[in-house]
């Protein structure tokens, strides 16, 4: 199973509601995203963990250079949302515990239509968190690093496509390679080198119109 070679990382779901301040101009937004929360390091009872997640958000105020001139960071209602960040957990008794946080979010359609600024959020989260089945606590210490060296490749490639110039403008794709190997330092951890090659279209008529 992949939990215990992850050293059983939690896995889920979050919805979630922003207001960014300025309702008129930027809307709110509603996202949807599954996450996981890789332990870092532990000494019970705290636990470390390193937060991300990916999905999509729906915005409700995009641009519009007569009816919303001014949001130059949102220009689709659909977007995708990334978090990174780091969480730390302790059990207060066997049931119940608590949770502190900080996460960066970005919220964009990665240029798929301009203006696309994008937005970015700093994050601080508390929470109380409740197990049904009580949790054994002890003092042991636990991080998350076995040697194992072992020699891989990776070969990934995508397509994308980006707006050019001005709102409304012409789309063009984005084709990318990646070639790489890597040496594992553990079950997780692994160093990695290569290099990556990536085709922009844009760019190509930018050379040509000039």
């Amino acid at each position: 199973p992949w939990e215990p070679a992850l050293h059983k990382p939690r896995v889920g779901w979050i919805f979630s509601f922003l207001d960014y301040g300025n309702t008129p101009v930027l809307g709110t937004s509603y996202s949807l995203r599954p996450f996981i929360d890789y332990p870092l390091a532990r000494y019970n009872p705290f636990s470390l963990y390193g937060r991300f997640g990916m999905g999509l958000a729906y915005n409700t105020r995009t641009f519009h250079p007569t009816e919303n001139p001014l949001n130059n960071a949102i220009s689709s209602h659909f977007n995708i949302h990334p978090e990174l960040g780091l969480l730390l957990t302790t059990q207060l008794t066997p049931h119940w515990g608590l949770r502190l946080g900080t996460l960066v979010a970005h919220q964009s359609n990665s240029k798929y239509k301009r203006p696309n600024l994008g937005l970015n959020s700093l994050q601080l989260r508390v929470g109380i968190t409740y197990r049904h089945q009580a949790l054994e606590l002890t003092s042991k210490k636990e991080l998350l690093f076995r040697k194992m060296n072992a020699l891989h490749l990776i070969l990934q490639s995508g397509l994308g496509f980006k707006e050019e110039k001005i709102f409304g403008g012409p789309t063009y794709p984005v084709y990318h390679l990646k070639v790489g190997g890597g040496l594992y330092l553990g079950k997780i951890y692994h160093l990695m080198a290569g290099f990556g090659w990536e085709y922009d279209r844009a760019i190509v008529q930018f050379i040509r119109d000039h």
